[in-house]
């Protein structure tokens, strides 16, 4: 069974996402749970979404307020220093997924 269902507006585009499950009843909890996530205001999954997009979310709107700002500092530095170039370089020099991790190659050399 499946459902396109419409789940309000983002940045003036239409959010709509397609549900799979084996009975309509299936469908529909994950809809709410969807419409929950939505009004909470937490981002909805999304398959196309990139790495680097979710962590800069996270480092701006998750983050704060959980930990201390130097330590909040500290992770957007390693973030921004480290891990976003590597995400970035390993897309570009493959045009499909990989199966090695190349962003923690750094820190191999640590070991």
């Amino acid at each position: 069974m499946s459902s396109g269902e419409h789940l309000g507006w983002e940045n003036g585009k239409r959010r709509r996402k397609s549900l799979y499950g084996k009975t309509r009843a299936d469908v529909a909890e994950r809809l709410r749970q969807l419409q929950q996530q939505a009004a909470q205001g937490l981002p909805l999954p999304d398959e196309r979404r990139r790495v680097a997009d979710y962590l800069e979310w996270w480092a701006t709107d998750m983050l704060p307020g959980t930990v201390k700002e130097s330590t909040a500092d500290g992770y957007r530095y390693m973030l921004d220093r480290y891990v976003v170039p590597q995400l970035d370089a390993s897309r570009s020099r493959s045009s499909g997924r990989s199966t090695s991790s190349p962003c923690f190659a750094p820190w191999k050399s640590m070991a």
